[in-house]
């Protein structure tokens, strides 16, 4: 009997572990959202909503959220820090803490379940959900607004297949969020001639997502010149910064690899054929990402 408990704890276990294997983290580095929003009263709005870096806040590891504000749909105009998000991922789960004031709603029913703090953090997706259960959105308004997930399918967006939950109010992505946009659902923010967009999705520099700017005005550095780009097996960095750190991810934003920063030919053989993304960093905390393809 002892053996069958066993064994089946074990089965339990690496269960779980192939789900936690298989969930596609939300909060990844160089991960963008452009979005666009309009109103009867006001000008379109375009901007674009990115992962970038690392923090500690309250002793617990996150993310960086950035605001890039956008003249058109590609052009950056400024770039501010709004929050912070973590994924969970053993729990398939996605927390945030948000900072800019633009995105504190008020509730509309008293619940203050849903109310942004800059003091504490929220759960903003829980991908752990499936057909029937019901999930709480705390997007709209502030409203603790509850919905039955009512179909489960994979599908591809923005040229990624991703594992999709619908509702008859909104469209949850993983690892991206809403299909409309990350922190808003869209089709529930229509109303009275407003609505929310999101019209691309991309991880990798601001160039791979092509968005315009002037590098040195949002206070970051071209540190190195990669090439050949694409490759079959090596790559050289041209630099004469020292480096602190090379690292190598899939668009998942999965660690593969980190060559010595002393080097400056990284070897790409063992990895398959593919896209992946490449971040140095500096000894003086300067950072870039850049898209590789390996072929």
């Amino acid at each position: 009997m002892n053996n069958k408990i066993y064994f089946a704890s074990l089965l339990i276990f690496f269960s779980c572990q192939l789900a936690a294997q298989n969930y596609v983290p939300t909060a990844v580095d160089s991960a963008t959202w452009l979005i666009d929003s309009w109103g009867e009263w006001s000008p379109p709005e375009h901007y674009a909503l990115r992962i970038e870096g690392d923090s500690l806040y309250t002793g617990i590891s996150y993310k960086k959220l950035y605001r890039y504000d956008l003249e058109s749909d590609r052009t950056v105009l400024s770039r501010r820090l709004i929050g912070l998000m973590r994924d969970d991922v053993p729990n398939r789960k996605v927390y945030g803490v948000l900072f800019d004031p633009i995105y504190l709603p008020s509730p509309l029913d008293g619940d203050t379940t849903c109310l942004w703090s800059n003091s504490r953090e929220i759960l903003l997706y829980d991908f752990d959900l499936t057909v029937g259960d019901l999930s709480s959105d705390c997007h709209i308004m502030g409203s603790n607004f509850n919905t039955q997930v009512e179909t489960e399918s994979v599908q591809e967006h923005f040229g990624l297949s991703r594992r999709t939950l619908g509702s008859q109010n909104s469209t949850l992505i993983e690892g991206i969020g809403y299909a409309a946009g990350l922190l808003l659902e869209g089709s529930n923010a229509i109303a009275a001639g407003i609505g929310i967009r999101m019209y691309d999705y991309c991880i990798g520099s601001l160039w791979d997502c092509s968005l315009r700017t002037s590098i040195e005005e949002l206070g970051e550095q071209s540190l190195a010149t990669l090439y050949p780009n694409p490759t079959q097996d090596k790559i050289y960095i041209n630099t004469d910064l020292r480096l602190r750190q090379i690292a190598i991810y899939d668009l998942q934003g999965r660690l593969l690899r980190m060559p010595k920063a002393s080097k400056r030919e990284v070897d790409l053989s063992p990895l398959d054929p593919g896209t992946y993304l490449i971040k140095l960093v500096s000894q003086e905390g300067l950072t870039q990402t850049q898209r590789l393809i390996k072929l």
